[in-house]
């Protein structure tokens, strides 16, 4: 999840690692490059720009009509809302689906518990965490538990136990290598085997 302090470039990204969840507070900001190419779309005049942000080349399509300078994940800045967004490799494309506007915030119970439990945190100690988690899935967790003898359950249901500890690790090490592809592509851990 991304907290953006509007008006500013800080942004506050929380990462859930099982059940720990991680802080990290920055800033990040794209240039963006106006390219001169519009088009009309779903009654929208959309303008096109250009950044290289994150390790990767963005285009996104906005519009002024909609002055709303945010955008999806860390994007913003433009002078109007971005209805799509997609890097050059075609690993990410964003599309707005729908826009209103509503009254009042809406606060969702889970997002404020993972806020206030969240583990404040800089890159170094970020990456260093998530490759004391690599380097065996089921230790890290049972290390964040009250009984960490005890057996205990995934966010997906399954029930960690000492007689299947080596299959839960060599999955969970798996999924690690199956989704280290993020959007900053330039900050993606290096996990050291």
């Amino acid at each position: 999840m991304i907290e953006h302090t509007l008006g500013t470039d800080e942004f506050s990204e929380y990462d859930l690692l099982q059940s720990l969840v991680l802080k990290l507070s920055g800033t990040d900001r794209q240039e963006w490059q106006l390219t001169g190419s519009s088009r009309q779309e779903n009654g929208l005049q959309l303008q096109e720009a250009r950044t290289a942000w994150g390790g990767r080349n963005w285009t996104a399509w906005f519009t002024a009509d909609i002055p709303f300078q945010e955008g999806p994940h860390k994007f913003h800045g433009l002078p109007g809302l971005i209805t799509r967004l997609e890097d050059s490799e075609g690993h990410y494309t964003f599309s707005l689906i729908k826009s209103e506007n509503r009254k009042s915030t809406y606060q969702h119970i889970h997002i404020t518990a993972m806020k206030a439990s969240s583990v404040a945190t800089d890159r170094r100690q970020y990456e260093k965490t998530k490759q004391t988690y690599y380097d065996s899935p089921v230790s890290f967790l049972r290390s964040t538990k009250r009984n960490s003898g005890a057996d205990f359950f995934l966010n997906d249901g399954t029930v960690v136990s000492q007689n299947n500890t080596r299959e839960i690790n060599e999955r969970l090490r798996k999924e690690v290598h199956t989704f280290n592809n993020p959007i900053e592509r330039n900050r993606a851990i290096s996990y050291k085997e």
